[in-house]
């Protein structure tokens, strides 16, 4: 949020704002430059990305990611009715993992991706896995909700035919996009039922 009222006698001194508080802070790059090589196999050939002169381009926390707009898609839970809601019992976690838990409900809670419900049915509890960098990845145990989902029948696509595909192109290109699963809204009657019970 822009500073824009004048501070005492006046004067708009760098030293009167509010400063930044460490857990605000938003990620920003480090490189003015990133040298990505094209293959793990071949490391010398490589792109450069203007990380610093493009940084709009990227998304450097959850409240830079907007997502899909719900007006083209929304993500439904089709579940069946005659499946009893379930609460799952809140569980237990010790104190580096409730840090983390509290780091990344505020995130989400910042970028909007997430809100606070008083009222609910479906109760989950979140799960930590620790990820390579030694930081912790907070999920959502939906085992009760996914048994009373309707099972989805579409067939993985061939690689064989992937690969018939692209021949003949110069390029073959994909996206795969930061937090992919906050990039699709969930359509708001289905909202509650992926509830997750934390104290933050």
């Amino acid at each position: 949020m822009p500073f824009t009222d004048r501070l005492d006698g006046g004067e708009n001194n760098e030293d009167n704002l509010p400063k930044e508080k460490e857990s605000e802070k938003r990620a920003m790059p480090r490189e003015e430059v990133l040298v990505v090589p094209f293959t793990q196999e071949n490391k010398e050939r490589t792109f450069r990305i203007g990380t610093k002169e493009f940084k709009n381009v990227f998304a450097w926390g959850p409240e830079d990611m907007s997502g899909i707009d719900p007006a083209v898609a929304v993500y439904r839970l089709y579940t069946d009715p005659t499946f009893p809601p379930v609460k799952q019992k809140k569980r237990l976690f010790n104190d580096e993992k409730n840090t983390a838990i509290r780091e990344e409900v505020q995130a989400l809670l910042k970028a909007q991706e997430i809100r606070e419900l008083k009222f609910h049915a479906w109760v989950a509890n979140v799960v930590l896995v620790k990820k390579p960098n030694n930081k912790w990845w907070m999920c959502t145990d939906f085992t009760n909700l996914n048994k009373a989902c309707a099972k989805d029948f579409y067939l993985l696509p061939f690689s064989g035919r992937l690969v018939d595909g692209s021949a003949g192109h110069e390029v073959f290109d994909f996206m795969d996009v930061s937090r992919g699963y906050h990039q699709i809204r969930m359509a708001p009657k289905d909202e509650e039922k992926t509830a997750f019970i934390n104290e933050y």
